[in-house]
């Protein structure tokens, strides 16, 4: 799922190439990723983009005409730049081209169909996206303002940190980032941490947000970002190889669609917990 870092590298590549370029053509190649009915996606002929936002994990697109076109990727999606015309693939959502044969391409590439696309007035009428909480790089995320939200709700450290409601813009590989360069467990209860972890996980949060954001800027250089990039991450997906800080194996807990990734010695006091699907870590 694309998260913060590669959503931000997206925008700057689609702003650098779309905008204010003419709407040619609109193809809808899997009618379920369409969530709206009204303004119809044909409305989108002969507008122009003007700007490209990102608000969490939804990616903000406004027309001349005020409407605003809202995808949301979800943990199979992509949105792909095409030239020249490329051909429609099984894995099209959405195509929409421009007057120079460019186009944009929402992928979908699970079999559940999650990505969504929404054509809006206002956009107040996206489902959930009122409800994504603090932006990282917002002056309202103080370590206080997290510290509150952590003893709100009893859950565990990862999955406070990937739910929307609270920071925007995690997910899955740069949470297991963050964990690991502030010391805390995934498994931590978030009523237990306190007001120190909480202004070190505050830091954490930024710091690897902004050196994952200039680590893809880095290798993308002036192309497109085609795919989640993970090259240059500590542990994420790197389960059995050693801790760049302790040489400890790297554990992880795999889940039907998702895993995580940490070190025992630094992160659980040297506890491996039972993989949640295969059975203890070995």
């Amino acid at each position: 799922m694309p998260e913060m870092p590669e959503l931000e590298i997206l925008c700057e590549g689609m702003r650098a190439r779309i905008l204010e370029r003419p709407i040619e053509r609109v193809a809808v190649h899997q009618p379920s990723v369409v969530k709206t009915f009204y303004p119809p996606m044909t409305a989108l002929l002969g507008q122009k983009i003007i700007a490209i936002d990102r608000r969490g994990k939804f990616l903000l697109l406004l027309l001349q005409s005020g409407d605003h076109l809202v995808i949301q990727l979800q943990r199979s999606g992509w949105l792909d730049y095409r030239v020249n015309g490329e051909e429609a693939t099984e894995l099209d959502a959405v195509t929409i081209a421009f007057d120079d044969s460019s186009a944009i391409v929402v992928v979908e590439r699970g079999s559940r169909r999650r990505a969504n696309v929404h054509l809006v007035k206002e956009l107040s009428a996206v489902p959930f996206l009122s409800g994504v909480g603090l932006e990282p790089f917002d002056d309202n995320f103080t370590a206080e303002r997290l510290f509150e939200y952590l003893q709100s709700e009893r859950m565990q450290l990862k999955s406070f940190l990937i739910d929307q409601r609270f920071v925007a813009g995690l997910g899955n590989a740069y949470t297991d980032e963050i964990l690991f360069d502030c010391r805390l467990s995934p498994f931590k209860i978030t009523t237990t941490l306190t007001f120190q972890e909480s202004q070190n996980l505050q830091s954490a949060i930024k710091k690897i947000l902004q050196e994952g954001t200039a680590k893809l800027r880095e290798i993308v250089g002036d192309k497109i970002l085609r795919c989640e990039e993970h090259s240059f991450m500590a542990i994420h997906g790197r389960s059995g190889q050693s801790c760049p800080r302790c040489d400890t194996p790297i554990a992880e807990i795999r889940y039907s669609d998702r895993s995580t990734h940490y070190c025992p010695k630094c992160q659980s006091g040297g506890k491996v917990y039972a993989d949640r699907r295969a059975g203890p870590l070995k």
